[in-house]
């Protein structure tokens, strides 16, 4: 069975409701307007669902002919309408904004967008757009990283390109109380026709005319419990369960699709056929250390047999407290000599 492309998204701003596309154009930095904007604090430092979930039912769309993003939210009347380009007439302020330990050169989008944006959110926040000059590189810290290739990326967490498999979901559902959706992993191309997790053995793909190089493997984290459609979190899966299914000490955490890096620009589509053209091993699985997740697990840990220290420390505090029951007998045995020396007849 042949491998195609299913489905194509893009999120102008990080974190918030994704766009699908029929095709997208590739850029320097990976999909056109894919994470150019971000919502931040107002000290600049990037907000997530992770803080947030409300982001996910923020809405942008983006007008090409007019070369504006329009921006809505449910219970929100008004429209926003940012510039998707940024000129010099315009006069934003340029600013440092931070992704992580990243800061990124960008434009501050005015007060309007700030004000929209801080009502629908209920908290101080402004709107960024990174500049056209400014390069952010593909983190070199990835063990997948292919050092020849000198890539740049948007506001995205580490790369371009997340891409997932149907088949995998597919098969995370059958372990799940219940089904979820593929938004919930928030990718930017899903695959059809390759075997569950395959893409994670593959190092470089060609899809249509676009090559692909594998960055890492994507560690999963609490946004993929939030309900895309609502912004409202009320479950701990599909996290628990991969945390128990697919966790990789290497990354910390559970693995679900795999993050990429273009070669060369193009136009992607849905149908375009996916050749693999080098594999790696599949990550190696473990279970986790703690059963904790990102948000509250379903049930208590078990309980664990006590480790060489805990008893040690179990010792020593047997002894302390034996030691100190014996200096009170002695003083009270003292204390009552005393007495009986100084008390005055009757």
């Amino acid at each position: 069975m042949s491998i195609s492309v299913v489905e194509i998204n893009i999120y102008p701003i990080k974190s918030c409701r994704r766009i699908p596309l029929t095709e997208a154009t590739l850029d320097a930095r990976g999909f056109k307007y894919d994470r150019r904007f971000m919502i931040t604090r107002p000290d600049y430092s990037f907000i997530t669902q992770r803080q947030i979930s409300k982001l996910a039912v923020i809405q942008p769309d983006i007008d090409s002919v007019a070369q504006v993003m329009r921006v809505t939210a449910p219970e929100e009347t008004e429209t926003l309408s940012v510039p998707l380009e940024i000129q010099p007439e315009l006069k934003l302020k340029p600013v440092d904004a931070r992704v992580w330990k990243v800061m990124c050169k960008a434009h501050d989008m005015g007060d309007e967008a700030a004000t929209w944006l801080s009502r629908v959110l209920d908290t101080p926040v402004r709107l960024v757009r990174m500049a056209d000059d400014f390069v952010r590189p593909v983190g070199r810290d990835s063990p997948l990283y292919s050092r020849e290739y000198e890539g740049q990326v948007g506001f995205a967490d580490c790369a371009s390109f997340l891409l997932t498999n149907v088949a995998s979901l597919e098969e995370l559902n059958t372990k799940l109380p219940s089904a979820v959706p593929m938004t919930r992993f928030r990718p930017n191309i899903v695959i059809k026709g390759a075997r569950a997790f395959e893409e994670e053995t593959w190092s470089k793909i060609q899809i249509g005319d676009i090559v692909l190089e594998s960055a890492e493997h994507c560690a999963r984290c609490k946004i993929t419990t939030i309900n895309q459609d609502t912004g409202k979190s009320a479950d701990v899966e599909p996290l628990n369960t991969l945390r128990r299914l697919r966790f990789s000490s290497a990354y910390e955490g559970a693995l679900f699709g795999v993050t990429m890096v273009h070669t060369n620009k193009g136009v992607l589509r849905i149908g375009d056929k996916l050749s693999v053209k080098s594999t790696i091993p599949a990550p190696e699985l473990a279970q986790p250390a703690s059963s904790d997740t990102s948000a509250a697990p379903t049930a208590a840990p078990e309980p664990k047999t006590p480790t060489v220290a805990a008893k040690h420390c179990r010792k020593s505090s047997f002894t302390f407290c034996t030691v100190l029951a014996a200096g009170l007998v002695l003083n009270l045995v003292l204390y009552a000599i005393w007495r009986s020396q100084h008390v005055e007849p009757m």
